[in-house]
């Protein structure tokens, strides 16, 4: 077993220094980055000889066990003697061990090695589009367009860059003035926080203002009326009120106080000019829209009232309610600039899918574009591109809905009402589902808005809606306000788990691309999505008994090296054997080739007739063929 063994590895290694010859010597290569065209012919070594792997393998261990089995045969003169049943042990001992290293190459190896080559050989324009990106928010930087959080992104594009290129001129520069400008507008960031009181430098949320106790709430809102600061003094009483209202309970106090904090909004006394009063009317009706969760004019309003050449802009209250407008706005909207340059990040294309929903109604769902990213609190992904369109139980069009780019979040189910998720049909053992937001603003401009187009057939409106919106053609185009989808206005719910919407990334691309346990788990979902079960199912049958068709492919190997041993009085090496290894090795790679041609074709035929079952099917007919050909090996004798 050791010589075996032993014999294996020596094979192996000459064959891997054939690939690498091959490698080094086949000149033609990709255009590369400075000083990678070393490592790129040594991972295209690696590829080949990971594509290889299996007919080496069992082209190795036939001509170890011809060399092994030439003494001491004399013991197996009969058929199912006790010598070949050890060496029907050693055979199946090392081929488990064999068959796990193959199926490792196949599930993890040789995907990232494919990967890391065709990366390498995208590089350069890696490179290009790396350095072109941060070179553009470092100029919009030093512009002063946002110049915090672009300096951040040059700073990210540019690492990006030096890591691609750690010997490229370009890329160390570009990195130096990125950090460079990042700790200067650190600096200025700082300086800037220690000027902004306490109240308006935490940018806390609503929710959080909501964790406070009610007696925190009313001496909040005293302090703030000794302030003078009667925004934020009827702000917490207010919200004194409504923690009140939700005990049950009276504290009157928290009503004196907001009581007197709107009198003083009403009717605001000191403020003497005409230009004073305007600023105060602005300012109230902007705290009007945020108390009546208009939070997108809000937004707008208080982002007036902080620019810089208005006499105001150091306002703590202004500051503080921007703040709290901007986190609520973030629960319906996105801004637009979160998906700048997006057709360049993408890292999935073309995703289909379809889904039922509980009232018998069909969506098909297409995104031309998709892009993930980590953001605090979850999985975040952008889409480009989304379109959905809706048909009848009869599969009739119902109505179409397209929007330039959307944002998903993963939303928990815990955080959903009880009639919401009977209503959508989610299932509770789902943990997340995508919460999808369709519109984006600016953060600037309010008449700038990404939002969808939504086409209806005429028999898709309610006709007493049709006959409101007088509409007569066969075809109209709506605003998203006029006829709402989904029953929403700015976001909607996919019914599903947030699990199976990042499954069909993959799924689109073919089942080849996701992992076998995100597979397995996939099929159940795959039809309700739209994809064939079968072809998914039958991806699965061919991975998951891989490992029998190469222990069968194994033993069948053992059973070439008894029939052709060398034989004792052969046993001194001839030189020309050595060239009878790398035909022997072609006729493997052929064999096996073969071999993967009728197994694919044998699994598609039990998926066919047996559906489902076909995984238990397919496992039992090539456990059969394993005992076959054990019985075979057994039967061997000198």
């Amino acid at each position: 077993m050791k010589k075996i063994i032993n014999m294996l590895i020596i094979y192996t290694i000459l064959i891997y220094l054939c690939c690498l010859g091959v490698s080094f010597a086949y000149r033609p290569i990709p255009e590369l980055v400075e000083g990678m065209s070393t490592k790129y012919r040594f991972m295209r070594s690696i590829y080949y000889f990971l594509i290889l792997l299996p007919s080496i393998f069992l082209s190795g261990f036939a001509v170890s066990c011809a060399a092994n089995w030439q003494h001491h045969t004399g013991n197996s003169k009969k058929r199912f003697s006790m010598a070949m049943l050890l060496r029907y042990r050693n055979v199946v001992m090392i081929s488990i061990g064999l068959v796990f290293i193959l199926m490792m190459n196949a599930e993890v190896l040789k995907p990232l090695v494919k990967d890391k080559k065709e990366w390498m050989e995208k590089s350069p324009s890696e490179l290009k589009y790396s350095l072109e990106t941060a070179n553009f928010y470092l100029i919009q930087a030093e512009q002063g367009q946002d110049p915090y959080q672009n300096a951040q992104l040059a700073v990210q594009y540019a690492n990006r860059a030096f890591s691609i290129a750690p010997l490229n001129s370009d890329a160390i520069l570009t990195l130096k003035k990125s950090k460079d400008k990042l700790e200067l507008e650190k600096t200025r960031t700082f300086a800037s926080a220690k000027r902004r009181s306490d109240d308006a430098s935490d940018e806390q949320s609503s929710d959080l203002d909501r964790s406070y106790t009610i007696k925190e709430l009313v001496q909040k809102s005293k302090d703030c009326a000794a302030q003078e600061m009667w925004f934020e003094s009827h702000y917490w009483a207010a919200l004194a009120v409504e923690a009140c209202k939700q005990e049950g309970i009276t504290v009157e106090e928290a009503v004196v106080l907001s009581n007197e904090a709107w009198e003083r909004l009403k009717d605001p006394r000191g403020e003497d000019t005409r230009e004073e009063n305007e600023y105060f009317r602005d300012k109230k009706i902007a705290y009007d829209c945020y108390m009546t969760k208009q939070y997108l004019e809000a937004y707008y309003r208080f982002k007036n009232l902080s620019k810089p050449e208005r006499k105001h802009v150091d306002d703590p209250e202004v500051k503080y309610f921007l703040a709290l407008s901007e986190n609520a706005l973030k629960n319906s909207y996105f801004f637009i600039d979160e998906t700048e340059n997006m057709a360049k990040r993408e890292n999935t294309h073309d995703i289909y899918f379809a889904h039922e929903n509980p009232d018998g109604t069909k969506d098909v769902i297409y995104i031309r574009g998709a892009l993930d990213v980590k953001e605090t609190g979850g999985d975040v992904r952008y889409l480009d591109g989304l379109t959905v369109i809706s048909y009848s139980k009869a599969g009739s069009f119902l109505r179409q809905m397209f929007v330039p780019i959307a944002k998903v979040v993963s939303q928990p189910i815990s955080s959903l009402p009880e009639d919401s998720l009977k209503e959508l049909g989610i299932n509770k053992k789902w943990k997340n589902v995508p919460f999808v937001m369709l519109k984006a603003v600016d953060r600037e401009d309010e008449s700038k808005i990404s939002e969808p187009v939504y086409t209806y057939t005429e028999t898709g409106l309610p006709e007493a809606l049709a006959k409101a919106a007088n509409i007569k053609s066969f075809e109209v185009k709506t605003a998203a306000n006029i006829v709402p989808f989904f029953n929403t206005g700015n976001t909607f719910i996919l019914p599903m788990s947030y699990n199976d919407f990042s499954n069909v990334n993959d799924a689109a691309s073919g089942p080849d691309k996701m992992n076998i346990l995100a597979l397995k788990k996939f099929i159940n979902s795959a039809a309700g999505y739209g994809f064939s079960t079968e072809v998914f199912l039958k991806n699965l049958v061919c991975r998951a008994v891989y490992p029998l068709l190469l222990l069968v492919l194994f033993v069948f190997a053992a059973c070439m090296g008894w029939n052709y041993r060398i034989e004792v009085d052969a046993e001194h090496f001839k030189f020309r054997w050595l060239f009878l290894i790398p035909v022997y090795g072609l006729l493997m790679f052929f064999i096996i080739e073969l071999c993967q041609y009728l197994f694919n074709t044998v699994n598609y035929v039990i998926v066919s007739a047996c559906g489902g079952a076909g995984l238990l099917v397919a496992a039992v007919l090539y456990i059969i063929i394993f005992a076959l050909m054990s019985i075979i090996f057994m039967s061997r004798k000198e």
